[in-house]
């Protein structure tokens, strides 16, 4: 068990933290066992690598924004859904954002992923400095030394 994990506030304890990421483990089991969820996943007309897709921001002022999906592998009949379609606030990364991945019935939304992974490592930071001891100035300061002197050999 992780030491002190009592302190932890809720919001990014173990159980919260791997909810908020389950649609992430539900895809990686699907990829893991893909020839035990092949018929599924042919039946549900969905490509057996999965699908991404996202938006981008080509300009800010005036708003312009882009959609756009990958999805490989052959297509039966009718494909619905493929591109990303934002309601509501948006978080652009490096100018991507409302990132997804879906394999089967499963779809993972990335962007909120990340989010919630920042604020885990923003958190653990934090913690970390706030136990730090601050430097002082007799600090020890790891270095490499050499010395080297000349030794007296005289009979006195």
């Amino acid at each position: 068990m992780q030491p002190n994990s009592d302190t932890i506030p809720d919001t990014f304890s173990p159980k919260v933290v791997r909810s908020q990421l389950q649609a992430i483990r539900d895809i990686r089991n699907v990829s893991a066992h893909i020839a035990q969820k092949v018929d599924q996943i042919i039946a549900l007309n969905s490509s057996v690598l999965g699908s991404i897709k996202w938006v981008t921001m080509e300009s800010e002022n005036p708003l312009k924004l882009k959609t756009h999906f990958i999805r490989p592998g052959i297509t039966r009949g009718n494909v619905k859904a493929q591109f990303a379609m934002p309601s509501g606030d948006i978080s652009f990364n490096h100018g991507s954002g409302c990132i997804s991945l879906s394999v089967g019935k499963y779809e993972a939304n990335l962007s909120a992923a990340y989010k919630t992974i920042w604020s885990v490592v923003k958190f653990a930071e934090a913690t970390l400095a706030s136990s730090m001891q601050p430097a002082t100035s007799q600090e020890r300061i790891p270095i490499d030394m050499f010395g080297s002197a000349e030794l007296d050999t005289s009979q006195s």
